[in-house]
C-alpha cells in the first residue's frame, strides 16, 4: 500500500509539473520577432525625437538604412545617435549652460584629417575632392587641415559616390570627436560645379 501511495503521489506530482511546464511554454519565435521589431521601432521613434529636439534644433528627421537624416544631406548613424542619447540621459540635470550637442572634431584630429578617395571613384569626383581640400586649406585663421591619403587604413574620411536624388551627403563627427567617416557625392550631378559650390 505504501508503494502504491508513493506511486500515486509521484504520478500526481509529475502531471502537475507537466501542466505547469506546458502553461509556461516560451512564446513562438514569430511573437518574439514581432516584439523585437516593436522594440526596435520604439527605439527609432525615441531616437528620432531626440535627434530632432537635441541635435538639429527642430529640423525634420527621417530614418533610412541605419542613419538619421536631417536637412536632406546631414546624417548621424543609429549607433552614434544612441551613444549621444545615453550621454544626454547620464548628464541630464548636470549641464548649466546648454543642452544642445556640439559636433566638433577633437583637437587630436582637427589639424590632420586624412581624406581617402578610392581608386574606383571617377576622375571628376577625385579632382573635385582635391580642389575642395586645397580651397579649404587656403583659409587662414583655422586649425582644421585636410590631407589626401592613398591608404584607406589611414583615412579619417572616405569619399564615396552614389546615384539618385540629392547632390551630396556626409556624416557628423562622432560623440568621441572623430571626423564623420564618410562623404558621399552624387555621380550623376555635375560634380566639379556642385562640389566647388558646396565644399565649405
Amino acid at each position: 500500500m505504501k508503494k502504491l501511495n508513493i506511486l500515486v503521489r509521484t504520478v500526481t506530482l509529475f502531471l502537475v509539473l507537466l501542466i505547469f511546464q506546458s502553461s509556461c511554454d516560451t512564446e513562438s519565435p514569430l511573437n518574439a520577432l514581432s516584439k523585437e521589431s516593436s522594440v526596435q521601432d520604439d527605439e527609432i521613434k525615441l531616437l528620432t525625437t531626440f535627434v530632432k529636439d537635441q541635435l538639429t534644433c527642430g529640423s525634420d528627421v527621417t530614418y533610412e538604412d541605419g542613419y538619421f537624416i536631417f536637412q536632406g544631406d546631414v546624417r548621424i548613424s543609429h549607433k552614434d545617435a544612441k551613444d549621444r542619447y545615453q550621454e544626454f540621459i547620464k548628464s541630464r540635470g548636470k549641464r548649466t549652460t546648454q543642452t544642445k550637442f556640439q559636433f566638433l572634431v577633437s583637437d587630436s584630429y582637427v589639424s590632420g584629417i586624412n581624406v581617402y578617395v578610392p581608386p574606383t571613384i571617377s576622375a571628376t569626383v577625385r579632382q573635385a575632392t582635391i580642389d575642395a581640400i586645397a580651397d579649404y586649406n587656403s583659409i587662414t585663421g583655422t586649425k582644421l587641415r585636410f590631407y589626401l591619403t592613398n591608404y584607406s587604413f589611414a583615412a579619417n574620411i572616405t569619399v564615396n559616390e552614389f546615384t539618385g536624388s540629392g547632390t551630396a551627403w556626409g556624416t557628423l563627427p562622432t560623440i568621441s570627436g572623430t571626423p564623420g567617416p564618410t562623404i558621399h557625392i552624387n555621380a550623376g550631378t555635375t560634380c566639379i560645379k556642385c562640389t566647388t559650390a558646396n565644399r565649405r
